[in-house]
């Protein structure tokens, strides 16, 4: 019984909230800043995207 309540009690949401700047480039697309070793670069936010990709050039700089 109690491990049954705990596991219901860890399933249980939790309201979150989270400020993430979105901005519509002039292709149209949503993008978002990205922050890592490679300084701060705007990506594409398309949540039915089936994979990840990167333009060579980008991943290069990126090291």
């Amino acid at each position: 019984m109690i491990r049954s309540l705990s596991l219901a009690l860890s399933l249980v949401a939790v309201p979150a909230a989270a400020a993430v700047p979105v901005e519509i480039a002039q292709t149209g697309h949503a993008t978002v800043p990205v922050e890592g070793a490679f300084g701060e670069a705007q990506f594409v936010f398309d949540t039915g995207a089936e994979g990840s990709a990167v333009y060579a050039d980008f991943s290069d700089k990126a090291g």
